[in-house]
């Protein structure tokens, strides 16, 4: 029903240089986001919103660039953007593994009498909160038409959407899996083609307790998108996660109240997906991606005695 590519370089590898100031814009906007999306997650679709038009606005060298640069800085923010699950190394201590897996030391830099202090790390809801939000940044991303895909098939990051490799020297290689292709004309430039690779590729991975709480906010953002894109094809991934994946979820051992409240809101997720699909009705897009660029200023006048403002 579906499939993913072999493993490869993360969405992050920049590959050619990026100029200093579309690195510093992204590394500004993915900073930015990490404060906003923390306490609300939908704070993620105006900061997609500059980063397509930005790179709209750019010559095509730089916009690519710009995409390039932060789909590394997401990478390096949220490992699980890749998807990525980086192992415990020998020797390494918990709490050395989980900064590495993006968790946030909230002791100060020094104790009393210049000592390194011990490691604080943040609490996980306040860990899941953020990891959603950077996935929502991520589904945002994804979500605009102006997405340019590197990923088109050689395994190389480092060109445009119709530059040469200069690696391997493909100028449009060929897919190497079955990835269904929504506007095969230009689907280099739609992100619903990344967005399908990255749920093939989390979910041919083994089930981990994080990965309930990183699959409900993508297809709460994307869902209807890659519903409208790709039909029955999305309908059969629906049907593994349904039948196959939330039951491993439920089956695995130590669930906490953060993952089974994930969990519950992936059930109603992909039910409303499925029943949509059934039915044969138009998917509604979410209505956070449907905000508008410009927002009308609020009337702030004080209300008259006879009631007009």
């Amino acid at each position: 029903a579906f499939d993913a590519a072999p493993a490869e370089p993360s969405l992050g590898a920049l590959g050619a240089p990026v100029p200093a100031h579309v690195a510093f814009l992204a590394r500004r906007v993915v900073a930015q986001g990490g404060v906003l999306i923390e306490k609300q997650p939908l704070a993620a679709v105006p900061l997609a919103n500059v980063v397509a038009r930005v790179a709209s606005a750019l010559p095509p060298p730089l916009g690519s660039a710009l995409w390039r640069a932060v789909l590394c800085e997401l990478s390096a923010a949220c490992c699980y953007t890749v998807p990525c699950f980086p192992p415990r190394a020998a020797g390494q201590s918990l709490d050395e593994w989980k900064l590495a897996l993006g968790y946030k030391n909230l002791a100060p830099a020094t104790a009393p009498g210049g000592r390194p202090a011990p490691v604080r790390l943040e609490a996980k809801d306040k860990y899941y909160n953020r990891l959603q939000g950077f996935v929502t940044l991520f589904a945002a991303l994804l979500a605009s038409d102006a997405y340019i895909d590197f990923d088109l098939g050689c395994g190389c990051f480092d060109r445009g959407p119709h530059e040469t490799c200069v690696t391997c020297g493909s100028s449009r290689a060929v897919s190497r899996s079955p990835l269904p292709i929504s506007r095969p004309d230009e689907g280099e430039r739609t992100g619903m083609r990344a967005a399908w690779r990255w749920l093939a590729r989390l979910l041919n991975l083994p089930v981990r307790r994080v990965t309930v709480v990183l699959l409900g906010p993508f297809l709460d953002a994307l869902g209807a998108k890659l519903l409208a894109a790709y039909g029955r094809q999305f309908g059969k991934l629906l049907e593994h996660v349904a039948l196959v994946f939330m039951p491993k979820v439920r089956a695995t051992e130590g669930l906490q109240d953060e993952e089974r409240g994930s969990l519950s809101r992936l059930e109603t997720i992909v039910s409303g997906l499925r029943e949509t699909l059934r039915a044969g009705c138009a998917p509604e897009t979410h209505e956070a991606l449907l905000m508008p660029l410009f927002k009308e200023e609020d009337d702030t006048r004080d209300e008259g005695a006879d009631g007009d403002w």
